[in-house]
């Protein structure tokens, strides 16, 4: 029976996805399943996840019939999974081989809910440009005011939270989810390690620093319903975490 459940939604993305898949299976900690959710891939990403999963039983892929985004893919996921944590993993990004058990031994010995880790920033070709501390401790609050988690860094554990689905058609449903949860009085927890390297490519909607900076005051104004004067403080906060994330880069 697999501990950790992995979730790895995939599109367009056969120039990546083995090195993504390749990691997971050199983790020193190894009960753990993957579910490749292929949201409707238009080259070759099925034949190389289904090559690999001839191999390797604990991989398993899920073909969606049409493309409904990367939200939907992860909820398939989600549902499918049968262990006890949750991790995601991008198509087009890797994990050090101790991810998993540096992030599982933490969030045992503590007994966390969710927790999240430091990560590299690299190039379209995977050269390290710089690497990024998280926030040790993150509540509602906090939340409402940072700039929010690296996704392939988060693991939850289902016991404690249940099964969590995010928003389909959400442009941040990785950000609302979490904040979500924090709401209920949770809090989340950071490991200083770099658990994942997030590689940044061209047309990344999320290298859009305007769009992002858009989607934050709608889900601040319209979403979270806060004051004027709040969100204010709340997004002038996040431009500040966003300055200090760069400033504060780690060394290479």
């Amino acid at each position: 029976m697999p501990v950790v459940s992995i979730i790895m939604p995939s599109y367009n993305a056969e120039q990546y996805i083995e090195q993504a898949i390749q990691s997971i299976q050199a983790q020193t900690y190894q009960a753990w399943e993957l579910w490749v959710i292929d949201d409707a891939s238009q080259d070759g990403t099925v034949k190389c996840v289904q090559a690999l999963a001839q191999q390797e039983p604990r991989i398993h892929l899920v073909k969606l019939s049409e493309n409904q985004g990367p939200a939907v893919a992860r909820n398939v996921g989600i549902e499918q999974a049968q262990g006890r944590y949750i991790a995601f993993l991008d198509c087009d990004d890797w994990w050090p081989q101790d991810k998993l058990q540096k992030q599982l031994g933490f969030m045992k010995a503590q007994k966390i809910a969710l927790s999240y880790g430091g990560f590299a920033k690299t190039t379209e070709r995977g050269e390290v440009m710089a690497q990024y501390r998280p926030h040790v401790v993150t509540t509602y609050r906090d939340m409402l005011k940072r700039a929010g988690f690296n996704l392939c860094t988060v693991m939850y554990d289902i016991e404690q939270m249940g099964k969590r689905h995010m928003e389909p058609g959400a442009i941040s449903e990785d950000y609302t989810i979490w904040l979500d949860i924090l709401k209920e009085g949770a809090t989340a927890q950071g490991l200083p390690d770099v658990l994942a390297f997030y590689r940044t490519r061209a047309r990344s909607v999320s290298a859009n620093k305007h769009h992002a900076a858009k989607v934050r005051w709608q889900i601040l104004r319209r979403r979270e319903r806060l004051s004027l004067l709040d969100s204010l403080w709340c997004f002038f906060c996040y431009t500040i975490d966003g300055i200090r994330k760069y400033c504060l880069r780690w060394s290479l």
